[in-house]
């Protein structure tokens, strides 16, 4: 790893739990070129940012620098201009039940899509928003299922119309970071090493049709229509942590990380690798909820860190750590107060997560019940408060 790698870790009691690690990888100075601070001058940032999925009341109270939301669902076929007046299968766009569709979460007189806009517009932090509509344009069902849904040229040109309309809508949005489609690519290499073996057919996709009709032209494809028509806007590609063997944000085995972080990188770069954030994700459950926590030797933060500065350091793009629980110690395990442990581990261990190259932190809750923080009585907004006076400079102070 470069020298901003992370440092080691050394064993600390959070909240009534030790946090124990390893890591041997010595500090130098930081490197002269750091893609987590090119990547944040885009942004305006020169400091890890801390942020959350949060309502707008909880996020015009606080000093969050980073703020993302989910764009999902259904999608039309052909696009809407009115929520009015389309429907998806039958089932009409206009309020209160409405289709699904993402373009229609808004007041129903409204231009489809202004929810984002919005949320753009009206945000003091920087805005991220993670695309997530393929599960539900492909049947609904995770895994191998999406993957031969690729081949279908009427859902993909669906799908992919409906990305171009959210980078259209964004066009004048400046530098959104653009988080496209959580775990599709985790199972897309689960399925196969060699993602140009995998049917893409893209034919029905102007800007894309004459590309590989496979696997290593979606990131290309949509790098291709943001291009087009949202500019400024940044790409987020998902880089799963399970793709590639064990699951390294969960397995108690013990996994060559180095190994672990080729694999993936030599997968991402047969896939036509062109982002400018790698997006990353520690867990999207409380640990209360379902068991698995860094509270013990393995899986930890320190082998967190080191798989995903391993990442940054091989491809030169900065990774940002997103949906990681918000949940705190001291809660009782119930609807919205599900006990972790990781906000704390990453809020004491900042400088840590700085110098492996990641450009920022995104808490936020990955199902129902999980915990938030307009749920926990103010515990989460406690526990990051540290980090957010005092964060450390983009891959370390120099």
């Amino acid at each position: 790893m470069q020298p901003w790698a992370i440092a080691g870790i050394a064993a600390v009691a959070v909240g009534g739990l030790t946090v124990s690690c390893c890591g041997q990888h010595a500090v130098e100075t930081v490197p002269r070129d750091c893609p987590a601070q090119t990547v944040g001058l885009r942004w305006g940032m020169t400091e890890l940012a801390f942020g959350a999925q949060v309502y707008d009341e909880t996020a015009q109270n606080t000093g969050f620098p980073l703020r993302y939301r989910y764009l999902a669902g259904p999608v039309p076929d052909p696009g809407c201009a009115s929520c009015q007046t389309c429907d998806i299968d039958g089932i009409s766009c206009e309020n209160p039940d409405g289709c699904g569709w993402w373009g229609c979460w808004q007041d129903d007189n409204l231009p489809p899509g202004r929810i984002a806009v919005d949320f753009v517009a009206g945000s003091q932090q920087a805005s991220m928003i993670t695309y997530y509509t393929w599960l539900s344009v492909s049947g609904n069902v995770e895994g191998q299922a999406e993957i031969d849904a690729l081949a279908n040229e009427s859902l993909v040109s669906r799908w992919l119309s409906d990305f171009r309309f959210t980078a259209s809508t964004l066009s004048n949005a400046g530098p959104v970071l653009i988080h496209v489609e959580p775990d599709l690519l985790g199972f897309l290499h689960k399925a196969s090493s060699d993602p140009s073996a995998v049917t893409v057919d893209l034919s029905g996709v102007p800007e894309c049709a004459a590309m590989p009709s496979n696997a290593s032209s979606l990131i290309p494809c949509w790098r291709a229509l943001l291009s087009e028509n949202a500019p400024d806007a940044m790409l987020g590609v998902h880089v799963s942590a399970w793709a590639a063997g064990h699951d390294l944000m969960r397995t108690r085995r013990r996994v060559d990380v180095n190994a672990h972080a080729e694999r993936t990188v030599m997968f991402l770069q047969a896939a036509g690798l062109d982002a400018d954030v790698l997006v990353v994700e520690a867990s999207d459950r409380d640990a209360g909820f379902d068991g698995d926590g860094w509270t013990g030797d393995q899986p930890s933060l320190s082998r967190a860190l080191e798989w995903a500065g391993e990442l940054t350091d091989r491809t030169q793009v900065p990774h940002l750590w997103w949906q990681v629980p918000m949940g705190t110690p001291d809660l009782d395990n119930t609807c919205g107060r599900y006990v972790d442990d990781r906000v704390l581990q990453f809020v004491a261990h900042r400088d840590d997560v700085a110098r492996a190259g990641a450009l920022g932190v995104a808490f936020g809750a990955g199902t129902e019940c999980m915990t938030t923080a307009e749920s926990d009585g103010g515990a989460f907004l406690a526990a990051l408060a540290p980090a957010l006076s005092d964060p450390p400079m983009l891959c370390g102070e120099p």
